[in-house]
């Protein structure tokens, strides 16, 4: 048998198992395996729950499997995580479900300044959690408010995050001061929460749950929530999302399904399925419509730096044909390709600064990513409102540069079309041809230009009319580019993030800044 190696065990503790406050919960509960299904009134407060057994930490059966390897190339993070497995012992015996009951105590002091509570659960395959009787959140267990048995089964295979080795999962569930007024305490309150299997015959179902203070206000703000309390700085606050359903929207769905994994924690991307519901206009799209507009393969990873980390993540996602191979198609009416990105906005409460953005730089007369708005639901739980962008590469319906290919080595050829950007801590970073395809003297040539131009900007003729700056650089695209990152108030202009290409030199030699 496989044992998870040390150094993985304590980088997963430290970055996915504290938190900055105490955990409301005890460190004891009490519960009844769903053989048969408990008292009608087992989630609310007064049910007498003295004759169910007493269980403290973690609690299922079987086998929890680490897999499959994930590899991360980011500077700082560890680059294998190893395959192992362990084993659940607790001495329940396989069933269907579990029925939990978490008593815990509110004093008047406890609720000073408390905005939200977040519930953090890690789960296999699908739960329902109450408080007071009141349903708080579900997962894999069909529409709020329809009521289960026993026997009930998860909507769909969902290993815990600690059993597929997520370092860094979303577990939090966010409870805002409008529901806490109306259903918590002063004094006992019971957290309820039943869990389910995906089959009567499932192998494994686990629970782990903790109850916490939100550190700010009504509205919740995750962004702020997160980064006082990160991983690099100390103990992390609960990365959490709202519990919501959608019903219908009049914005395009898009609904990705993955195997019982989910999508791992940024750069490694995994296979799915992908469906869009897009009806002709006027007509409310609904998660149970069953004509797409794409029904097909994809493949899917978290993407971004600082925003990979957010609760809301955004995603890189390539639709593929059922052979693996690319399979350019056309999505929400935007030109064909197979390379695309669903950018989640969370730190923007206008939800418009990505498009916005993308939008002015147009009416430049520039090439920027297009977007569409949608709504997305992965793995059945709805993760509110996102926009469909293309990827920046080139291409005839995008960035309209050369391409490069591995023969391309001399001459014109070699001169490009590249794209690339600064990157924080690195003085430029190709983009383009990506460092896989990327030939030594494709690099070479690129890092002697670059050098050369910034030789000349440290030197006294860097104004010159005929040997200066300006044989290097496009300056209607840098005007433009300094407008638009001002006007928007990009945080990341300048430092990072800044977007650069270069066509060949029998097209065009300068430098463009740009897409923003």
């Amino acid at each position: 048998m496989k044992r998870i190696s040390i150094t993985i065990f304590i980088f997963f503790l430290l970055n996915s198992g504290t938190h900055s406050q105490t955990n409301y919960l005890n460190s004891t509960y009490k519960y009844f395996p769903g053989i048969s299904s408990p008292a009608p009134d087992w989630k609310e407060r007064e049910f007498d729950d003295a004759s169910w057994s007493t269980g403290t930490g973690a609690i299922g059966f079987g086998d929890i499997i680490f897999d499959p390897v994930f590899i991360d190339s980011t500077q700082g993070y560890p680059q294998v995580y190893n395959i192992g497995d362990t084993i659940i012992d607790t001495g329940i015996f396989p069933a269907t479900s579990l029925y939990l009951r978490y008593h815990f105590m509110m004093n008047p002091e406890d609720t000073t300044d408390l905005n939200g509570i977040v519930l953090d659960v890690y789960f296999d395959d699908g739960f329902i959690a109450y408080l007071n009787g009141e349903e708080l959140a579900r997962a894999n267990m069909g529409k709020k408010g329809e009521l289960t048995v026993f026997n009930s089964l998860a909507d769909r295979s969902h290993e815990s995050p600690i059993a597929a080795g997520d370092v860094f999962p979303v577990p939090g569930y966010f409870m805002n001061k409008a529901f806490l007024n109306t259903h918590l305490n002063i004094g006992e309150n019971i957290l309820a929460i039943e869990v389910h299997n995906d089959s009567l015959e499932g192998s494994d179902l686990f629970l782990k749950c903790g109850l916490y203070k939100s550190m700010y206000d009504t509205l919740y703000d995750p962004i702020r929530d997160f980064w006082e309390y990160s991983a690099w700085k100390g103990p992390r606050g609960t990365r959490a999302k709202a519990f919501m359903e959608l019903d219908s929207s009049e914005l395009p769905l898009i609904l990705i399904e993955t195997d019982e994994f989910g999508i791992p924690f940024r750069h490694y991307e995994v296979m799915a399925r992908m469906k869009v519901i897009n009806q002709y206009p006027g007509r409310y799209n609904s998660p149970s419509d069953t004509s797409f507009s794409y029904n097909g393969s994809i493949r899917i990873e978290v993407r971004g730096g600082s925003s990979s980390y957010f609760p809301k993540q955004p995603y890189n996602i390539e639709t593929q044909n059922p052979d693996g191979s690319n399979n350019n198609v056309t999505l929400l009416d935007l030109p064909p390709e197979n390379d695309w990105r669903l950018i989640g906005p969370i730190s923007d409460r206008s939800l418009i600064r990505h498009t916005l953005t993308y939008e002015l730089g147009r009416k430049q007369g520039r090439w920027q990513p297009r977007s569409k708005y949608c709504e997305l639901i992965v793995n059945g739980e709805y993760l509110g409102l996102y926009a469909l962008t293309e990827k920046i590469k080139p291409d005839k319906n995008r960035l309209n540069i050369s391409k490069l290919t591995e023969t391309d080595l001399y001459g014109d050829a070699l001169t490009g079309g590249y794209i690339f950007w600064k990157r924080q801590y690195y003085p430029s970073f190709i983009y383009y041809p990506s460092e896989t395809q990327i030939q030594a003297e494709q690099e070479q040539y690129l890092e002697n230009y670059l050098v050369s131009y910034e030789n000349l900007l440290f030197s006294n003729n860097w104004l010159d009319p005929n040997q200066g700056y300006r044989n290097y650089i496009d300056t209607g695209s840098l005007l433009d580019y300094l407008i638009i990152n001002e006007l928007t108030f990009d945080h990341d202009k300048y430092a990072q993030s800044t977007f650069m290409f270069k066509d060949r030199n029998d097209k065009d030699s300068l430098i463009y800044f740009g897409p923003l």
